[in-house]
């Protein structure tokens, strides 16, 4: 079954640890968490965060992945950062037809300063698979603006045009992809750290469970 995505959000400009949701059952949840002072993985009550981690201001800011497969109770989610951290915002989305499986091991952008970020997937060959795209940052980004590729792509969704600290960005991959490079530009000049992971269509018509 196709992916679609039914419902996205993202934390705005403070600091934040909680974000409101309404998932349906048995959907995917994915999300973002940048963090402050901390390169400990965050953790959410029934979340699952990836190992690989994005991280800048000399390695003390960290932006992490993490994914859960919905009861359908959730109302938000709120994040606990890791070790002596603090959350500094989170980008979700609500995925319905994707299996709760990352293609291959997420691309990271590291230690990088200024409004806007650059960051180089590799090549995916898994048609209607979806890419999750995320910036960290521990101050407010300023008004975000669209994301963009490299010639011949499709064009990159925005998760939101408002002040945040974890911005999103998202494509369902229509054919093969080779390396592109995914730009996404901000208003305020922050160091900050770049995270993309590629997310499996569901192909088995077997419900994830949960």
């Amino acid at each position: 079954m196709p992916i679609l995505v039914v419902n996205l959000s993202q934390t705005a400009g403070a600091a934040a640890s909680t974000l409101a949701i309404a998932p349906t059952a048995r959907n995917l949840l994915c999300c973002f968490v940048s963090q402050s002072a901390t390169t400990s993985a965050p953790s959410v009550t029934g979340w699952v965060f990836n190992g690989t981690n994005a991280t800048w201001s000399a390695g003390a800011n960290s932006l992490f992945f993490g994914t859960r497969v919905a009861d359908g109770t959730e109302t938000t989610i709120t994040v606990t950062a890791g070790s002596g951290g603090t959350s500094q915002g989170i980008t979700m989305w609500e995925l319905n037809g994707a299996a709760n499986t990352v293609e291959g091991t997420p691309t990271a952008l590291n230690a990088q300063t200024g409004t806007s970020g650059i960051l180089t997937m590799p090549t995916s060959t898994n048609t209607g698979d979806i890419l999750l795209m995320a910036v960290g940052q521990a101050l407010s980004s300023g008004t975000p603006t669209s994301w963009t590729a490299g010639s011949g792509t499709n064009p990159i969704s925005t998760s939101t045009v408002v002040a945040t600290r974890a911005q999103g960005g998202y494509l369902i991959i229509s054919d093969t992809q080779a390396s592109i490079a995914y730009t996404a530009s901000w208003g305020n000049s922050h160091a900050f750290g770049m995270l993309g992971v590629f997310i499996e269509q569901n192909t088995t018509g077997v419900l994830e469970a949960f």
